[in-house]
């Protein structure tokens, strides 16, 4: 859903890619299945459910750079995403 609306640096509707700080930083993605697998066998083992009660839970497919994200989306679906947008994440927050 992120690289799908663009919010993890490329955006492939606007053909353009923002990176926060210098896009260099790796940062945890995950995909929708793999978030739900986690779910399914998180609920259907007591133990690790009772474990995870009222317990933040962290899922993560893979590590990547948005720099690499966006290389990545570019070789896959052929989208020359230009010069990036450099964003301070100070600034946005």
């Amino acid at each position: 859903m992120g690289i799908k609306y663009g919010v993890l640096g490329p955006n492939p509707v606007s053909k353009k890619a923002v990176f926060y700080s210098g896009g260099d930083k790796v940062i945890a993605v995950s995909t929708l299945s793999n978030i739900a697998t986690a779910i399914v066998k998180l609920l259907g083992n007591e133990s690790t459910f009772e474990a995870a009660v009222n317990q933040p839970i962290y899922i993560c497919s893979a590590a990547v750079s948005e720099r690499r994200l966006t290389e990545l989306v570019s070789d896959f679906t052929g989208i020359d995403f230009g010069i990036p947008e450099e964003v301070s994440v100070r600034e946005v927050i």
